[in-house]
């Protein structure tokens, strides 16, 4: 049960990742506090076993993928449909960042002109949550673009937000930033910069 351990330990890693702003997957290279002994005498250790044979060389990337989704969930719901869908849909916004972040890009600018508001106004929060994040909560744009823009303009950095769940979102862009790899950051700049240009 040595894979069923593996992938518990990873499985540790990256939720602690995504919810304890003091760990960091990459940072600490997914190390974790984790004892066999006590692994082998849980009652969910073979689901363990199970998630990893179905997804083996991409169960990092399966449990990223469910982790930045936000969708709570115990070891054995990861085999119902429903996260091999996340999943799957994760994979093609990977597969096709630059594509996702230019149409993503067009709705946002189409957002901004249909209310007459610039882009500045869309990363500002006060009592509410800041309006590009409402965008991606209603599935009008995807998380990479928010964590692509936030690396742009740094947004989270900015924001100060009161509402109850600034936090937490706040923390989910910070934390998925690190496996979000965008190799040419200045070509996404000029995708955001000549979609915002359109307006005047």
């Amino acid at each position: 049960m040595s894979d069923a351990f593996e992938s518990y330990k990873l499985h540790t890693a990256l939720k602690l990742h995504f919810t304890s702003p003091k760990y960091d997957y990459v940072k600490f290279k997914g190390k974790v506090k984790a004892d066999a002994r006590k692994f082998d005498v849980k009652r969910d250790r073979f689901f363990y076993y199970k998630v990893w044979a179905r997804y083996k060389k991409e169960l990092k990337d399966f449990y990223v993928a469910v982790f930045a989704s936000g969708e709570p969930h115990w070891i054995g719901d990861l085999l119902d449909d429903k996260y091999n869908k996340i999943y799957n849909e994760w994979l093609k916004r990977k597969q096709a960042l630059t594509k996702c972040f230019t149409d993503d890009v067009a709705v946002i600018v189409d957002f901004m002109d249909e209310r007459n508001i610039s882009f500045k106004d869309l990363l500002t929060g006060g009592d509410e949550l800041p309006m590009i994040i409402r965008l991606y909560q209603q599935e009008y744009i995807c998380l990479e673009t928010v964590v692509i823009i936030n690396r742009l303009t740094k947004m989270t950095d900015k924001c100060h937000s009161s509402h109850p769940f600034w936090g937490d979102t706040k923390l989910l862009l910070t934390k998925y930033q690190s496996f979000v790899s965008v190799s040419k950051l200045g070509k996404f700049a000029s995708i955001l910069r000549d979609g915002i240009d359109k307006l005047g």
